[in-house]
Parts: C-alpha cells; sequence; structure tokens
C-alpha cells in the first residue's frame, strides 16, 4: 500500500487524492499518504491535514506537504507552527511572499530562548532566510559551509542546500573544504 501511494505521489495522480484523503481520515499508516498529497499538490487536502497535524507521528511529513502545497492556510500554518522540524524549510519551499519576515521574525524569537533545544531550528531558518535575500544563495551557502566557526548545524544544513544550486563552478572549493574539513558533512 505504501509503494503505490508513493507512486501516486511521485507520478502526481490527482485521482489519488480522495482515495489518500481516506487514509488520512483512517489516521492508519498515514505518513506516506501525506507525502503524496504534498507531492500532488492537493490543495483540497490542507484543512484534513491541519485537522490531523497534533496527532500525525512524523509531523515533519506534513510541514513538507505545506510548504509544497503553498495555499495561503497551509503558509499560514506553516508559519504558526515554525518550531517544528522540517517546518522552515518548507516555508522557505513555499515561496510565499511572506516567507521571509516571518523567518526574520521566527529567527530573533528562537534565538531569545535560553532552553539550548533550538539549534537545529536556528539553523534550518538562518538557511531558509540566505536562500530568499541573496542573489547568489550557492556561494552564501558554500561560505557558511567553509565558515569553521559557524555552528555545526548551520554548517550542515548549508551544504543540504546546495544539492538546489549549480555547484559545478564552486567544485574546487568543495573539494578543499571536504580536504580540510571532513566533519563538515
Amino acid at each position: 500500500k505504501e509503494q503505490i501511494e508513493s507512486f501516486l505521489g511521485a507520478a502526481r495522480a490527482k485521482v489519488a487524492v480522495e482515495p489518500l484523503m481516506n487514509t488520512l481520515q483512517r489516521g492508519t499508516d498515514e505518513t506516506t499518504a501525506v507525502w503524496a498529497l504534498g507531492e500532488i499538490r492537493a490543495a483540497n487536502a490542507v484543512p484534513l491535514l491541519i485537522k490531523k497535524f497534533p496527532n500525525a507521528s512524523n509531523k515533519h511529513y506534513s510541514a513538507e506537504a505545506f510548504g509544497k502545497i503553498a495555499t495561503p492556510e497551509a503558509v499560514d500554518f506553516l508559519i504558526r507552527h515554525l518550531d517544528e522540524y522540517l517546518a522552515p524549510q518548507a516555508l522557505y519551499q513555499s515561496g510565499s511572499e511572506k516567507a521571509l519576515p516571518a523567518l526574520e521574525a521566527h529567527l530573533e524569537k528562537v534565538r531569545m530562548k535560553k532552553d539550548g533545544d533550538g539549534a537545529t531550528n536556528i539553523a534550518a531558518t538562518r538557511i531558509a532566510i540566505v536562500r530568499l535575500k541573496s542573489k547568489a544563495p550557492a556561494l552564501e551557502l558554500l561560505a557558511l559551509a567553509e565558515n569553521p566557526a559557524e555552528e555545526e548545524h548551520v554548517r550542515r544544513d548549508a551544504m543540504s542546500a546546495l544539492d538546489d544550486y549549480d555547484v559545478q563552478p564552486l567544485h574546487p572549493r568543495l573539494v578543499a573544504l571536504f580536504k580540510r574539513d571532513r566533519d563538515c558533512s
């Protein structure tokens, strides 16, 4: 069943939206159905995804789906849940004009927290901001990855984000980084 759901999502099979939503309503083994609905960009699934979010076993799949679907309701939901794993990346991916101001405000909020749990969220938020603000994000991301003074999560997330860009011109710098700093992975 999950392989079929995956295929339907990868194929962006709009005819599968209702059966996938039925899977969500039953509430069992919903992770792949959530992913598939995001891949399909099923805007009509957003209210159900929001309803199911509090009890979702893998909330980051829902966050990613909201970012791909990117309806105003999905974007607003992401903005209210930026503390969730992958929500900053999903908000970036939404392409919403609300993304940058919301991410900047969120970054200030999490930096002020003293609980120590926000390193991953701070990194994800910083990377999303760089990607939204920069005219040459690949160069800025590589500079973050190369900087040994940067926090580990920032360096790792910067490297991961480079997957979305043509980095062929940056290969010499990437090889130098690899040789110099085996911890940057």
